[in-house]
């Protein structure tokens, strides 16, 4: 990834926007390089490499900026995340997941999905593969000081336009397989945020998973803007949880119609930073649970109403605001509260699914077991010839009657087999004993000669 030193406007602003403090001649105003921050020389004096300028000299940072890097470095190394590769939270999310997909078989299923959409795919769809690293840089730049950061850390170390060959690898398979599907920057967008944490195979199966759902489906698909209906149904969310004031509830509706499109077309992208977009995706891919997306644009609307109401017009300052404050402690303080519920239903239903796996698994070994036994059986009394001892009889006895007989007619034939056996070794002993008899017989013979002649030739010299 490339970085452009660039060179941001300060904003005369009248308090620290940290400690809101008033500047003076003595308390003066700088500027955070990350987060654009107007903040004192308490609140602003750290120094860390910003992503947005060159990665070689320490730059001006805030204290909240510096937390934030500090954390995702937190959630890098936790998570063990690395592109293209499966994290840790790839077994919880597989864990969770109502289908109990396992991981071997998604990946043999994608492998193969892939095999067969690389001479069958239409030339128009191999045309639009073709333009998503366009797309991508496009992302890329779009993306919040946040988010960059993020990219930055897991992308480094990539050979140029590989993350972009992952990506069509995805949407490849995506799009053979459903033949309706639109290239578009949304799907490109969640694709690539997924190979953050997954390998291509998991990422196929959660992109799947999100087409699933009506609204994210249709975003996923195609271009698609947010109906009125869908307006209203957000509306009533927040009367019934928010508590809105009736005379608020016009500010409301113009925040919906102007924000939650790219709110829930982006999924939050460039909306509130990493380690609150980690914290959505894990509590919405855990519970499959694709609803909290829009109460979450209602929780999110509600915090910054006021903020809105001011300045309403300026797009930008109210996307800062809620990239700016917006916390994970926020979200988990509403969405933990009837989530707990929920999260140990699934976690009973998983340790009894569990216990189910390990009685099978206990029920394949005592058959395995047994069949040891069996054999064990076998090979000293039919292989070996041993003679039944006590312990042959007390695993005899804890088979079942169908093995028992088995096993009583397969000892029943041997022993026939041994005295047919013991009758033919009776008959060819025999029959070695009269030859050898008359070969000694027929050598005597011929030595006997051998003298007469001897005597002769003797008598005649």
């Amino acid at each position: 990834m490339s970085t452009i030193k660039k060179t941001l406007p300060r904003l005369k602003q009248q308090r620290c926007e940290i400690c809101q403090r008033n500047f003076s001649l003595l308390l003066k105003q700088h500027q955070c390089k990350r987060c654009n921050r107007a903040v004192c020389c308490d609140c602003g004096r750290f120094k860390a490499i910003i992503v947005d300028y060159d990665l070689k000299t320490q730059h001006r940072c805030c204290i909240i900026c510096k937390d934030e890097q500090l954390n995702i470095q937190d959630i890098i190394a936790k998570e063990q995340l690395s592109f293209n590769k499966n994290s840790l939270i790839t077994n919880q999310w597989l864990r969770y997941s109502l289908d109990n997909a396992r991981e071997q078989d998604l990946i043999n299923e994608y492998y193969m999905i892939l095999s067969q959409s690389k001479n069958n795919l239409s030339t128009s769809v191999t045309e639009q593969l073709k333009s998503i690293p366009i797309i991508l840089n496009q992302i890329r730049n779009q993306y919040n000081y946040s988010m960059k950061e993020f990219d930055y850390y897991l992308t480094k170390d990539l050979i140029d336009n590989m993350s972009a060959i992952f990506i069509q690898s995805v949407l490849q398979c995506l799009i053979y397989k459903n033949q309706n599907i639109q290239l578009n920057q949304n799907l490109v967008q969640i694709t690539y945020f997924l190979l953050y944490f997954h390998s291509q195979p998991l990422v196929f199966h959660f992109i799947n998973c999100f087409r699933e759902e009506i609204s994210l489906g249709r975003f996923l698909d195609q271009n698609d803007k947010v109906k009125d209906y869908e307006i209203d149904f957000l509306l009533e969310i927040a009367k019934k949880n928010y508590l809105i004031e009736p005379t608020d509830l016009l500010y409301f509706r113009k925040y919906l119609e102007k924000h939650v499109e790219r709110m829930l077309s982006n999924i939050f992208f460039n909306i509130v930073n990493v380690q609150c977009l980690v914290f959505i995706y894990d509590h919405v891919l855990k519970f499959r649970d694709y609803f909290e997306l829009e109460k979450i644009v209602t929780l999110i609307g509600s915090l910054y109403l006021n903020d809105f109401k001011q300045k309403g017009l300026d797009d930008e300052y109210f996307i800062n605001q809620i990239i700016k404050n917006t916390k994970p402690s926020i979200l988990k303080e509403y969405l933990s509260k009837e989530d707990r519920i929920r999260l140990n239903e699934k976690r009973q239903t998983y340790a009894k699914s569990e216990d189910i796996f390990l009685l099978q698994f206990q029920q394949r070994m005592d058959h395995q077991n047994e069949t040891k036994q069996v054999l064990y059986l076998l090979d000293d009394c039919l292989l070996k010839r041993q003679p039944l001892n006590n312990h042959h009889k007390q695993l005899i006895s804890q088979l079942n009657q169908k093995q028992q007989q088995i096993i009583i007619d397969l000892l029943k034939l041997n022993q026939n087999k041994q005295k047919e056996q013991e009758q033919d070794d009776n008959l060819l002993y025999q029959k070695i004993e009269t030859h050898s008899n008359s070969s000694t017989q027929i050598k005597f013979d011929k030595s006997e000669l051998v003298d007469q002649n001897k005597v002769l030739m003797e008598y005649l010299i």
